[in-house]
């Protein structure tokens, strides 16, 4: 299920979509961005994660 955002910018509109496929592709990109950065200050040694 799309979500639709529309504006008008001189007399024309701009359709902005998100689609559910790239709502998930930025769910797991950002998952996997968290995942690492707590594996790098959890579980290296303190001189590497700085």
């Amino acid at each position: 299920m799309p979500l639709k955002h529309t504006r008008e910018v001189s007399d024309e509109k701009i359709k902005e979509l998100i689609e559910a496929e790239d709502a998930c592709i930025f769910l797991l990109l950002g998952s996997c961005l968290l995942l690492g950065l707590f594996i790098q200050f959890k579980l290296l040694d303190e001189p590497v994660a700085h």
